[in-house]
């Protein structure tokens, strides 16, 4: 799954997104995501997700994260 979710809703779009994602993976399948504002997700992707992983790149932090 990629995904870019929007930056407004107090994350409450972003969980959304999360959780479909879950849903939609299978075990051990990969989810990226990218974001201007990464410290919500360093919170919550652990609480989801392994194998979290992080690049900064021109303002913008890219996740993966493999589904459990």
């Amino acid at each position: 799954v990629f995904t870019n979710p929007p930056y407004y809703s107090q994350n409450r779009i972003s969980e959304v997104f999360l959780q479909i994602a879950l849903k939609a993976l299978i075990p051990g399948a990969w989810l990226y995501l990218v974001t201007k504002r990464p410290d919500w997700f360093f919170d919550r992707l652990p609480h989801l997700y392994m194998n979290i992983t992080d690049i900064q790149h021109r303002g913008y932090t890219l996740f993966s994260a493999q589904k459990r």
